[in-house]
Order: structure tokens, then C-alpha cells, then sequence
């Protein structure tokens, strides 16, 4: 019987990703995660966002149940920009799958009631 390590098993993972196309990403906290949102979210919508405007896209995600927030990521969210103008933020494509934005990363660390860590992270335009 042979044997392989958590870290190998991981990796092999990773590389199996990889090679599905899913970039691979270095994201080590919370904070690397909301970075990394919203410059998938940007890209994925072809805009650019001030801290002020990311702030109100968090802010529509946070809101409601598992299963509002289930529904809302298949929808569109109206921005008020900060110049008065509106846009759509859309953050994910279930019809078109490959049009998504496919990332992969490992040990995740994440701070709340408890530290969690994550092995392998899948993210989808950075969710």
C-alpha cells in the first residue's frame, strides 16, 4: 500500500484543475479573497469599481437567506455608480458556464467565531 501526504494529494488536485483550465491563485485570507472578488467581478463585467461601489455589491450579497443569496449570483444587481450612472453587476453565468472565470487555491485561512482553513478552494468569478 503506498502512501500520500495531504499536501501531495492537494497538489495533485490542483494540477488536475490546472490542466481543466482553472487558473491557479495564491489567496491566503479573507482579505485576499475580497481583493480577488472583486478583480474577478471587474473583469467578468468589463468595469471597474471604487472601494465605495464594492462595498454596495458586498452589500446586496450579504443580504438574506442561503437560498436568497443562491438566487441573487444568478441574477443581476443594478450599481448606482458613484458618478450617478447606473450598470449591471452580473456575477456568475449558468447557461455558459466556460464564461465564468475559473480559479483554483489551497489553505485558505478565513477568521470568524473560529479559524478555518481550507484545503482546495474552487472559485467561479472569484465566489
Amino acid at each position: 500500500m503506498s502512501y500520500q501526504s495531504e499536501a501531495q494529494l492537494e497538489q495533485a488536485l490542483i494540477d488536475q484543475l490546472a490542466g481543466q483550465g482553472f487558473a491557479t491563485v495564491t489567496i491566503t485570507d479573507g482579505a485576499d479573497l475580497l481583493l480577488n472578488l472583486k478583480e474577478q467581478l471587474e473583469a467578468f463585467n468589463g468595469h471597474s469599481y471604487s472601494d465605495r461601489e464594492f462595498k454596495k455589491v458586498l452589500n446586496h450579497l450579504g443580504k438574506g437567506s442561503f437560498f436568497d443569496k443562491a438566487e441573487k449570483l444568478r441574477d443581476r444587481f443594478m450599481l448606482e455608480r458613484d458618478d450617478a450612472t447606473s450598470a449591471y453587476v452580473r456575477f456568475f453565468d449558468a447557461d455558459d458556464a466556460g464564461a465564468n472565470h475559473w480559479q483554483v487555491t489551497h489553505q485558505v485561512t478565513q477568521q470568524g467565531t473560529y479559524k478555518n482553513r481550507y484545503d482546495v478552494t474552487i472559485l467561479a468569478t472569484g465566489l
